[in-house]
């Protein structure tokens, strides 16, 4: 039962940063047109970098979803897919922590060149 509630506040944690830190990435597009942006991007190789680690996250995630649902239909215990659960929201986060950087490496160039 412990394990439970502990595995549901490290998924609400880790779902308020991934809250915060889509609100700060929101924040940063506006700024900029999308012109500005992809001549950025085609300049700078870092960006295209971070972003191809960000769709490993990605991939990882839909890998975990798919896990979730294998142990639903499968009829294990709950702990299982709560620990996945808390895996998707990991990599969903950090997923979100790279295009977040990548968008202030976006916004650095751009102000630096203007």
């Amino acid at each position: 039962m412990i394990s439970i509630t502990i595995m549901l506040v490290i998924f609400i944690a880790l779902a308020v940063v991934w809250y915060v830190i889509q609100k700060r990435t929101n924040v940063i597009k506006k700024q900029f047109t999308l012109e500005q942006i992809s001549d950025v991007m085609a300049k700078d190789e870092s960006i295209v970098k971070t972003i191809k680690q960000a769709r490993v996250f990605q991939g990882i995630s839909f890998l975990a979803v798919l896990l979730i649902l294998w142990t639903i239909f499968e009829n294990y215990p709950t702990r299982y897919y709560l620990v996945l659960l808390v895996v998707l929201q990991l990599m969903t986060t950090a997923r979100q922590y790279f295009l977040y950087l990548a968008w202030q490496r976006c916004a650095f160039l751009i102000n630096k060149n203007t």
